[in-house]
């Protein structure tokens, strides 16, 4: 038995597949989600389309699939359909902030005015004089009275985790004049965990699957809290960023886990094996849009700004079905929610530290590094799970000073050169800027030239009509010497929330119609989401495989086993 020192609470190691102390709850949900299940594909709940299908003749990039479960004209509806690889376009036609590389740089600086935690100053010891000036590139001071407790710390991750599946821009620079539309997105824009499922078990069953139980994910048996890797650790997944934290390659086997859970639910009924997957897949991914939705955005945007949107009331993002771009002030700025991560965070009852430094990423995971999921999600009525931190314009200190690799396995941040000195620090120290996601997400937002976050505002409140004015440099704490009457855009986006009546609860109106709007946006847009589906199908609506009719990561996870 162990203490957990967040929240006072007794509590044990993570329980095990086989069963814990939750293992009656658990059993029960599992039993009440079956039955639901078999009901809904009884009645052939999952889908009736009678929406426009993606065209199945269409065959584009190979990392962007979409299966579908119901046959179209001159398709089998089993054999994965591959979407297109489209590239990303602007919302806001406004002119771009400007600001100065090295003023950029110092706002995102370790001990700058984005640290949330910088490093105190050692104090003197007596008889000794003057302590000595604060060591930016120390570990950070503790992190206290921030903690967002709308938002249990799983739901940071799990955002990430939705990043990976409809933005990849492997090519991403941060040189200026950077332009959307020939900026390539390897990924098909839709939420339909295509960074779990790959090209399905027929093109890469030797990578993702598991060739003696149909239809299912292979999980080393020898190693079941970790997902399979090759013999250099290398995760052996459709992609392998989900391996960067020790909380979101934990979060990819989760979905693997649950997929072979519904696997098993489903395979009662008299289905050929690509049928058996594919509704398989197609049931993990409604659950997965529905989380999306109802169970993490609507915790991180404005209220009244979810209603709208759910309402169909958008103003600036409303693709038409098919392929989507993404917009760069949604990529770019909006839906960097850095704000959101903490310093430490306790994985289970014995294990507790920086995030970066658990483990290296892409190595991997140590046994005592399993999560247990009560400390990130409300899986357990007996424990308080940790909490996002606020949204208040700063970001934690390890974040301003990465250790490497942080994107891929080849992108080791090791072999940065470029430095320069931490503006006031004393005695100098020499910092390299990359390495700071503050620093990457001003250079890139400028490199594309995003508009101020003053302007963005100003279209938004319009639109929105609503009676709001745009917040002021002097409202951000910006120095007006420096940065005059603009904010950048993601630097606005992040500071909005603390300084309105959000009071740092969820984003600010830019920022929650920025992600909100897109979010509904992409759903909409896919003639195989839910969404898309109960509102061209009113007759037969979907909702999750329980008896409440929501779904919340806690049940996924319990079903899943882990």
């Amino acid at each position: 038995m162990t203490e957990d020192t967040r929240t006072g609470i007794t509590g044990t190691a993570p329980a095990t597949e086989a069963g814990g102390p939750d293992g009656d709850v658990t059993a029960r949900l599992r039993q009440e989600i079956a039955e639901r299940l078999q009901d809904q594909l009884a009645r052939d709940l999952m889908p009736q389309w009678t929406a426009p299908q993606p065209n199945p003749a269409v065959s584009y990039h190979g990392m962007t699939p979409v299966l579908q479960t119901s046959p179209t004209d001159g398709h089998d509806g089993r054999t994965p359909v591959v979407a297109d690889t489209g590239y990303y376009t602007r919302l806001f036609k406004l002119p771009p902030d400007d600001h100065k590389d090295r003023d950029l740089i110092h706002l995102g600086a370790p001990c700058g005015p984005m640290d949330a935690n910088p490093p105190k100053a050692p104090e003197a010891s007596a008889g000794a004089g003057k302590a000595g000036g604060t060591p930016c590139l120390s570990p950070g001071a503790p992190l206290q009275g921030a903690d967002l407790e709308t938002v249990p710390a799983g739901y940071t991750y799990f955002g990430q985790f939705l990043d990976h599946n409809i933005t990849f821009q492997a090519d991403a620079t941060f040189d200026p004049g950077l332009d959307p539309a020939k900026s390539p997105n390897y990924r098909s824009g839709r939420i339909s965990l295509e960074h779990v499922y790959g090209l399905g078990p027929q093109t890469q069953s030797f990578q993702y699957y598991d060739n003696d139980k149909v239809g299912k994910f292979w999980i080393d048996p020898a190693r079941t809290y970790d997902v399979p890797r090759n013999k250099e650790d290398v995760p052996i997944i459709a992609d392998p960023r989900n391996d960067n934290t020790v909380i979101t390659i934990q979060l990819h086997l989760a979905f693997m886990k649950f997929h072979n859970a519904v696997v098993d639910i489903v395979k009662a009924k008299d289905k050929h094996e690509k049928e058996l997957f594919a509704t398989a897949k197609q049931t993990v991914v409604w659950h997965y849009q529905w989380l999306v939705l109802h169970d993490w955005l609507s915790k991180i945007i404005r209220k009244d700004v979810f209603d709208a949107l759910l309402a169909r009331k958008a103003k600036f993002f409303t693709p038409d079905p098919g392929p989507v771009t993404l917009p760069v002030e949604f990529t770019v700025a909006g839906y960097r929610l850095h704000s959101l991560v903490q310093e430490r965070y306790r994985l289970n009852g014995t294990k507790e530290g920086q995030l970066f430094h658990f483990r290296k990423p892409f190595s991997k995971l140590a046994e005592d590094e399993r999560i247990d999921w009560s400390y990130f999600f409300h899986t357990k009525d007996t424990r308080k799970p940790q909490y996002s931190k606020k949204f208040d314009g700063k970001v934690v200190h390890t974040f301003l000073n990465m250790p490497g690799p942080i994107d891929t396995p080849i992108e080791w941040l090791e072999n940065l050169t470029e430095s320069m000195t931490i503006p006031g620090s004393n005695p100098p120290e020499e910092f390299v800027p990359l390495r700071s996601i503050a620093v990457r997400n001003l250079l890139r937002g400028k490199a594309f030239g995003l508009p101020s976050g003053q302007a963005v505002a100003k279209k938004v409140i319009e639109a929105y009509g609503l009676r709001e004015t745009p917040r002021s440099n002097k409202d951000l704490g910006l120095d007006a010497g420096t940065f005059g009457d603009t904010a950048p855009l993601w630097y606005y986006i992040m500071r909005e929330g603390a300084t309105g009546a959000e009071k740092g609860t969820t984003l600010g109106v830019v920022g929650s119609v920025i992600v909100g709007e897109v979010i509904f946006g992409l759903l909409r847009a896919d003639p195989t989401s839910f969404l898309y589906h109960n509102e061209h199908d009113p007759a037969h609506p979907w909702t999750p495989a329980t008896k409440s009719g929501h779904f919340t990561m806690a049940d996924l996870l319990k079903v899943a086993g882990v």
